[in-house]
C-alpha cells in the first residue's frame, strides 16, 4: 500500500492510503516470522498472550442469556431497533449512573455495536476537516486511524513512562487554536493504568481552561472499555465526573470476555454543552455509519447482563495477573503492576522486540510487540492476561528461560 502506482492510488480513497500507512506498524504483526509460527503450535501446548480473545468457554450465565432472546418472541422481534426494552435502558442507567457518580438519562445514552463505533461516532460528530485530536502514546492501535478517518489531524502526547500517567505538562504545550478533541483511555491500554483523581482534574482544568481561550469547546473522548476490570485496591473514576464536555465510550465486550458479541453503548454528560443538538447529531451518525447498533437479540439481553452482573471471571484475571507479574519480577524484567485491564506492559530486555518475540515464539509463547502501540521510547511487549490458566503456567520457564540465555548472550 506504501509503493502504489498512480492508477492503484486513484482505485482508492487517499484516506484509506493514510490509514493504511499508519496502521502498517499493526499490520506488519501478521507478516512477521515469529506471529507466522503460531500455527506450528495448533494442537500442541503453547501460550498465547496476544490478543483480548477467550481462550475458554463462557460464561454459562452469559450463553443462557443470549440464547434466550435468539428465538423471536412476537412479529416485530427482529424490526428495527436502537435501544434496549425500557427494563434493559433502566438496567444500564443504574449501573452507569452508580458506576461513575452521574446522573444520566436515556435521552443522554446512544447505543452502538462495540466501542470502536462509539469512538469513531463521538468523534465524527464533533470533528471539522483539519481539526486536531490528542491522544495519548502508547495507545490502541487504532486511535490515529480512527482520527484521520473523521478527517481530523492526530496529534500524539507521549505519557510519562516512568509512571504510565499522563503529562499534564505535555498536555498543556499540544493545545493549540486547532484543538477539537482529546482521547483519553482509564484503564489504559497497554499499560493498565488507571488515572487518579488529581490526573483527571489537572486534565479537566487544561481542557475547561483551553476552551474559554478559543471560544470553542474542546471535547473529551472518554474509553472506558475496561472500566469494568479494575483490580483492588485501586478505585476506577471517570473523567466524565470532572469535565462537562465529555462522551464516555462503553463497550460489554471487555468485560465479558467476548469481542465477537458487539454492544455499547457512548453516553453524553449531562452538563455538556448543547445537548439536545449533540444528541441528535450522534444519533444521526450512529445510524448512517453503517448503522452502527447493536443486534436486536442482544440489546435485549443488557437487563439481564447487568441486573445479575454477568461477566468475566476476575478473579481468574487477578491469579494470572499476580502469577505472572511475580515471575516476571523474579526473572529480572522491569515493568509496573497493571491496576486494571487485561494486560502486563513489560520492558523488553533488548532493543530489538521482534528478536525478543520471536525468541519467546520459539519455545511456544506469543505476546505482542510494544511498536504496535506506538510507545514513545524504549523496547517493549504486551502480555494478555485472557490467557488460560494452563497457558500461564505453561509460559513461566519460558519467560525465565529467555531473559536468561539474553542476558547471558546465548540469543
Amino acid at each position: 500500500m506504501q509503493n502504489l502506482g498512480e492508477s492503484e492510488r486513484e482505485a482508492i480513497s487517499s484516506v484509506v492510503v493514510k490509514v493504511f500507512t499508519i496502521e502498517q506498524r499493526f499490520y506488519s504483526i501478521w507478516n512477521s516470522k515469529w506471529y507466522n509460527r503460531l500455527a506450528d503450535f495448533e494442537g500442541k501446548k503453547h501460550a498465547n498472550f496476544l490478543f483480548g480473545n477467550p481462550t475458554e468457554m463462557a460464561p454459562q450465565q452469559m450463553i443462557d442469556v443470549f440464547a434466550q432472546y435468539i428465538t423471536p418472541k412476537r412479529p416485530d422481534w427482529y424490526a428495527y431497533r436502537s435501544t434496549p426494552e425500557k427494563s434493559g435502558i433502566e438496567a444500564v442507567l443504574k449501573r452507569l449512573n452508580e458506576r461513575v457518580n452521574v446522573q444520566f438519562s436515556k435521552e443522554d445514552v446512544c447505543f452502538t455495536n462495540g466501542a470502536f463505533a462509539g469512538l469513531f461516532s463521538s468523534l465524527r460528530t464533533v470533528t471539522n476537516p483539519g481539526d486536531e485530536v490528542i491522544f495519548f502514546a502508547p495507545c490502541w492501535f487504532f486511535y490515529d486511524s480512527i482520527i484521520t478517518f473523521c478527517e481530523g489531524t492526530p496529534v500524539k502526547v507521549d505519557l510519562d513512562m516512568k509512571t504510565n500517567d499522563i503529562d499534564l505538562s505535555a498536555l498543556r504545550a499540544a493545545i493549540t487554536s486547532k484543538t477539537r478533541a482529546v482521547i483519553i483511555n482509564s484503564p489504559h491500554n497497554p499499560t493498565g493504568k488507571v488515572y487518579s483523581a488529581e490526573t483527571l482534574q489537572g486534565v479537566a482544568d487544561i481542557l475547561r481552561k483551553a476552551s474559554q481561550t478559543q471560544k470553542r469547546s474542546i471535547y473529551l473522548i472518554s474509553d472506558e472499555a475496561y472500566s469494568r476490570i479494575v483490580f483492588e485496591p485501586t478505585k476506577f473514576q471517570s473523567p466524565v465526573a470532572f469535565y462537562e464536555n465529555t462522551f464516555l465510550v462503553f463497550t460489554y465486550t471487555k468485560s465479558l470476555l467476548a469481542p465477537g458479541r458487539r454492544v455499547g453503548y457512548v453516553a453524553i454528560s449531562p452538563k455538556m454543552n448543547h445537548i439536545k443538538l449533540l444528541r441528535q447529531a450522534l444519533n444521526t451518525t450512529i445510524t448512517t455509519i453503517c448503522y452502527s447498533v447493536p443486534n436486536a437479540d442482544v440489546l435485549y439481553g443488557l437487563a439481564d447482563l447487568e441486573n445479575n452482573n454477568i461477566s468475566v471471571d476476575f478473579e481468574a484475571l487477578r491469579r494470572r495477573r499476580d502469577i505472572l507479574c511475580e515471575t516476571l519480577h523474579k526473572a529480572g524484567y522491569e515493568f509496573q503492576k497493571p491496576e486494571g485491564t487485561l494486560y502486563i506492559w513489560v520492558k523488553c530486555p533488548i532493543n530489538s522486540e521482534d528478536d525478543f518475540c520471536d525468541a519467546l515464539s520459539v519455545e511456544g509463547v506469543f505476546v505482542v510487540p510494544g511498536n504496535a502501540f506506538f510507545p514513545p521510547t524504549g523496547s517493549w511487549f504486551r502480555i494478555c492476561l485472557s490467557a488460560s490458566d494452563e497457558m500461564v503456567k505453561y509460559s513461566i520457564p519460558v519467560f525465565q528461560k529467555v531473559i536468561k540465555a539474553l542476558k547471558g548472550g546465548a540469543l
